[in-house]
């Protein structure tokens, strides 16, 4: 019996699986986002007169809280061990670093906070403030 070779038949990959994981992570990243932001401490911020809000780089952002404590992710770490942390933290590059210093901490600290950012190799650092203010 001979068996002839038939038209070969196309099958098109059913793509609703990777169409139902990408919605999957696109929620994901969005809940994520979200949480980033409500994890940062509440910090009363200098009022300075300028834009509401930028949008927020990828870095690393510092919290200086009033009594000039340093957080980090949510976490109290000591400001001598800034350089070692930076160390950790730039081995795919320099992060970009957001310095959010309460208003009523000592420019002392935050000059002492920046120095130390320096020295570690941080190209510049921007400083959050709160819109308002006068010229």
């Amino acid at each position: 019996m001979k068996l002839g070779r038939g038209h070969p038949v196309r099958r098109t990959p059913d793509l609703t699986p990777m169409v139902d994981v990408i919605f999957l992570l696109i929620v994901f990243f969005l809940a994520a986002a979200r949480l980033e932001q409500d994890r940062r401490e509440p910090v009363d911020l200098p009022q300075q007169a300028g834009e509401a809000e930028q949008k927020r780089r990828e870095g690393l952002v510092l919290t200086l809280l009033a009594d000039g404590t340093l957080r980090i992710a949510g976490v109290s770490r000591d400001i001598e061990a800034l350089p070692a942390l930076l160390a950790e933290a730039s081995r795919d590059g320099m992060p970009s670093v957001t310095l959010r210093a309460n208003r009523e901490v000592d420019v002392v600290v935050i000059d002492r906070v920046i120095r130390l950012l320096a020295r570690s190799g941080v190209p510049g650092v921007e400083m959050a403030v709160a819109p308002g203010g006068g010229p």
